[in-house]
């Protein structure tokens, strides 16, 4: 039998704190590819999975602040060009 660890995410609570958010490189380097490109996405999934606490740090992005970004090795430049570093 497997050992249980305690799990560092906060279900049930939106993640608001960019430093501690569980980071999704993948998922975020897509989602605000699409956004700055003016299109549309949608976050699905099951309950307490994180697309709050997603939608929440994409809205930060999307307001300027790039602590997510530097955290996943994404980098923004004022232009809104990004590359995965």
């Amino acid at each position: 039998m497997g050992i249980l660890i305690k799990s560092p995410f906060h279900s049930n609570n939106m993640e608001t704190d960019p430093t501690v958010y569980g980071l999704r490189p993948t998922i975020i380097y897509d989602a605000v590819r699409e956004l700055f490109n003016d299109k549309s996405i949608l976050i699905t999934g099951t309950r307490g999975i994180g697309k709050s606490s997603l939608s929440f740090q994409l809205q930060r992005i999307l307001n300027g602040e790039k602590n997510v970004l530097v955290r996943c090795g994404i980098e923004v430049d004022n232009t809104r060009m990004f590359c995965k570093g």
